[in-house]
């Protein structure tokens, strides 16, 4: 596994990446330490004694309510002014991340407290409150210094840095993804039972599918199908001449009976070889020969020649030609159907078909989560690389540990 020597190197990157950080932003850090983290500081000490003057030292059940409510600014203040830590490690995300909780615990604190509390106060509290107000406007104010320096003057400087946290996602990333590597690897010998369940239904199916009528049946159903596809190109033709015909006599009051054409027209094959003779056909054709050639039915000049053909051919021996062969084979497929009916292999057959499909949805569901997981984290990784080659103008030259082929 690429584990170690992938961390080891991606370790020394890191360190090179972070020694040029310090390098090039060495002002920059030390400008956000000693100048802008000490006024921030010196404004929460400043808060944290002004806040002392709104502390209760009596017991809370036996004073006023104004009392009350000033103690709960005091510990209001108190609390987030606890739980204010400054990054040791100076950097733009550090430091942008200690702008933005702070900040987000001043707004807060603003909402839920000093908003609700402060307007509750008698007059006696107005100079406290006054203080309370100047400090606390002045934590903001060194907090938007702090911000205004990061976003004009560190921040167009820290591509470097950039390229410090993505190299500490990425280490994060690789050892995940080889984590994720090994559980789907531990998985593979639920994939095999599944694999060798898939075989043992395939080798059934194939059984039921080669039985020697269920052979015989989708051999005959292909063989059908494709005469099927080419009368209908044969006849297409014949089958304009018929349509103007069944149009042509919808509109009568004398229409007759217009089945036959009609079903023709809609698959020329079945229409020939399911009826017990070709006369109902011969009938129809001798019909729209007599329409076309009295230009009761009317087809283009560049057709009417070839159609008139192609009806005469049918009506010669044609069309018996073509019968004989059809109508044999609808019904032996008839015949077939009733055996294999009989048998059930079309329901065997179905049936062995779905639970292999649920076998392979089942093989897939033990390994989706860890093989998506590890899928994304490689995608991401790799572009992360290329960012970090980008912005610090190195080769990383970098393996990303391959996902393994399941099978």
């Amino acid at each position: 596994m690429e584990q170690a020597p992938t961390n080891s190197k991606l370790y020394k990157i890191r360190e090179d990446i972070e020694n040029q950080s310090e390098s090039v932003l060495s002002k920059e850090k030390k400008t956000v330490k000693d100048k802008y983290f000490k006024k921030i500081n010196r404004s929460l000490e400043s808060l944290t004694k002004i806040v002392n003057d709104f502390k209760v030292l009596d017991d809370l059940e036996n004073v006023a309510s104004t009392e009350k409510y000033s103690h709960r600014i005091y510990e209001g203040v108190s609390e987030l002014l606890n739980n204010v830590e400054f990054p040791e490690n100076i950097n733009l995300q550090s430091t942008s991340r200690f702008y933005e909780n702070l900040k987000s615990k001043l707004d807060a604190l603003t909402d839920s407290t000093l908003s609700k509390y402060i307007k509750l106060l008698d007059k006696k509290y107005q100079k406290r409150v006054k203080s309370l107000d100047k400090a606390y406007g002045d934590v903001y104010k060194q907090l938007e210094n702090l911000k205004k320096y990061l976003d004009e003057k560190y921040k167009p400087k820290s591509n470097i840095e950039q390229g410090l946290w993505l190299i500490d996602d990425i280490i994060s990333n690789i050892d995940r993804l080889n984590d994720l590597i090994s559980e789907l690897q531990e998985k593979t010998g639920s994939l095999k039972e599944k694999d060798q369940d898939i075989e043992n239904e395939e080798k059934e199916l194939e059984e039921l599918e080669n039985h020697p009528l269920q052979k015989e049946f989708t051999e005959l159903r292909e063989k059908y199908k494709k005469l099927q596809t080419d009368l209908d190109i044969e006849f297409s033709d014949i089958k304009k001449a018929i349509k103007k015909y069944v149009n042509k006599q919808s509109k009568s009051k004398d229409r007759g009976d217009l089945t036959v054409p009609k079903e023709f027209i809609s698959d020329p094959a079945t229409s020939i070889a399911k009826n017990s003779s070709v006369n109902s056909i011969k009938g129809l054709l001798t019909t729209i020969k007599d329409e076309i050639t009295s230009q009761e039915i009317h087809i283009k000049k560049d057709k009417k020649e070839s159609t008139l053909k192609q009806i005469d051919e049918m009506l010669g021996s044609k069309l018996d030609e073509i019968y004989d062969s059809l109508h044999k084979m609808y019904v032996r497929r008839g015949e077939l159907e009733e055996e294999l009916k009989d048998l059930n292999l079309d329901m065997k057959i179905t049936k062995i078909k779905e639970h292999i499909e649920g076998i392979k949805r089942d093989k897939i569901r033990i390994v989706e989560r860890e093989l998506r997981e590890a899928e994304n984290i490689r995608e991401s990784t790799i572009k992360d690389l290329e960012t970090v080659s980008e912005l610090t103008n190195q080769d990383l030259e970098v393996k990303v540990p391959e996902i393994p082929e399941l099978h």
